[in-house]
């Protein structure tokens, strides 16, 4: 094992997943600017800020690989190896999810839109909001290992987890707000600009998505 990887575990059990969702979060911290530089046409900053969000994500992965290569098969952890491998993949997929916003954001411009675009602003502050509150759960994991799985941090994590899905399911709403908003202009738009749209949304969903997934595979992980 690294000396980097062994320092990693000897701090916390967790340690090193915590440090690759805190590199999944710089993914996502930067799906604001990325928003704002599509809403104002500027495709050099889109793909300047696209590049950015695609070399963190790079960073993730190199972190997954790492843990996955010296992951050691005892933890002495009440979780399996294979359980906390999936929840890796689980936070690694919210970074692949902002990898892909910043690809479709190079591809079209958006055709402008106000409404559309004070929607897709408050689409991304909620799926920000998501993918922090899954932050935030694995960052107090180390809590309930400490507690020894104890009934009381149990049922923190859970609320926790919890919290999660209603806020991707307000996410979910909003989607489906600017989604008919896209419909209703999009009868007198070409077909590319309607689909662009559509893409946009889909992709910044996604990331809500993943978010929730893995605070549903981490209820799995702290359910025993």
């Amino acid at each position: 094992m690294s000396d980097w990887m062994s320092k990693l575990f000897a701090r916390s059990p967790f340690g090193p997943f915590q440090d690759h969702m805190r590199k999944v979060q710089e993914c996502i911290d930067l799906l604001p600017e990325l928003a704002k530089q599509m809403k104002e046409g500027d495709g050099a900053a889109v793909l300047e800020v696209a590049k950015r969000i695609s070399q963190l994500e790079h960073d993730a992965d190199e972190i997954k690989n790492q843990i996955r290569d010296n992951l050691p098969n005892t933890l002495f952890l009440p979780v399996g190896r294979r359980d906390l491998l999936d929840v890796l993949s689980a936070q690694d997929a919210i970074a692949d999810e902002a990898e892909d916003v910043a690809v479709v954001a190079t591809m079209r411009t958006l055709r402008p839109d106000d409404q559309l675009f004070q929607l897709l602003s408050k689409l991304v502050d909620q799926v920000m909001e998501t993918a922090r509150m899954a932050g935030r759960i694995v960052e107090e994991l180390d809590e309930l290992v400490e507690s020894s799985f104890s009934d009381k941090e149990m049922a923190r994590v859970h609320a926790e987890i919890n919290s999660l899905g209603r806020l991707e399911h307000e996410a979910d709403k909003t989607q489906d707000q600017i989604t008919r908003r896209v419909y209703e202009l999009g009868e007198d738009w070409p077909a590319p600009d309607f689909f662009a749209w559509m893409k946009v949304i889909q992709t910044f969903s996604d990331v809500a998505n993943a978010a929730e997934r893995m605070g549903n595979r981490l209820r799995t992980f702290v359910t025993r």
